[in-house]
């Protein structure tokens, strides 16, 4: 029985088998999600992202942007508890600065709590804010800058780095080095991203998704960076070298 096991405990057995962490969880809930938004069956499309007339930001309302916003919400209950668990003070430093980034990141993907407020309000479409944060500003340019450039770095530490760097002895390498099934992991998510792009473009799905197909992708980075952070702080130590 699980009684007395916390959420990370379990995380940490599941962990011993990180072809099924890394690779199958990620890939099969994202193979899942667009396998519902594309199926032609409007409970299932609505259960990834709702459509609502009456509502501008639809999306916010899915499983989809949730499971990313519980994603986000975990990376900071984390980054609280390393805050207390690591002993170096500049891992306490960083476990700081993580945490206040991951706040940061989950109040601009809920847009401060804007969707909620405007939608118990009832506030028409019409009258809804336009600008609703700080990377959706400048007609999504920020936005596009922010998702390429994460993008990048992701393929680079994520697919490049655990090979190019994997005979390092550095013990910040080593420290913050991901294992090698990031880089498969990266590479599904890039194609299933790939396959709901070219299934929108065949005019599958409603429209509440309408210009941010690439949230599939999103959930799926937001997944992976969740688990590593999980490594680094509950399975690793700067202190110890290991």
């Amino acid at each position: 029985m699980l009684r007395g096991h916390n959420i990370f405990s379990i995380i940490g057995v599941v962990l011993k088998h990180p072809w099924i962490v890394i690779v199958l969880v990620p890939c099969s809930v994202n193979l899942l999600l667009v396998g519902m938004y594309f199926s032609g069956v409007p409970l299932l499309a609505n259960i990834v992202a709702p459509y609502m007339p009456d509502v501008a930001q639809m999306r916010e309302f899915g499983l989809l942007e949730n499971l990313e916003n519980i994603y986000l919400l975990t990376m900071a209950a984390m980054g609280v508890a390393a805050i207390r668990l690591k002993t170096l003070q500049l891992e306490k430093a960083a476990a700081v600065l993580y945490t206040l980034f991951a706040i940061f990141l989950f109040l601009e993907e809920v847009d401060y709590g804007l969707h909620w407020i405007e939608f118990l309000r009832g506030t028409p479409p019409e009258e809804q804010l336009v600008i609703r944060n700080l990377h959706n500003q400048d007609s999504g340019f920020i936005d596009t800058i922010i998702k390429e450039g994460m993008a990048y770095v992701t393929l680079i530490w994520f697919v490049i780095a655990p090979f190019a760097l994997q005979r390092s002895k550095n013990r910040w390498v080593r420290y913050l080095l991901p294992a090698k099934q990031y880089a498969i992991a990266f590479l599904l998510i890039v194609l299933i991203s790939r396959l709901a792009h070219y299934l929108d473009d065949q005019g599958r799905g409603n429209t509440s998704l309408l210009r941010n197909i690439s949230e599939f992708r999103e959930h799926g980075m937001f997944y992976l960076y969740m688990i590593w952070s999980y490594t680094l702080i509950y399975r690793r130590s700067l202190g110890s070298g290991t």
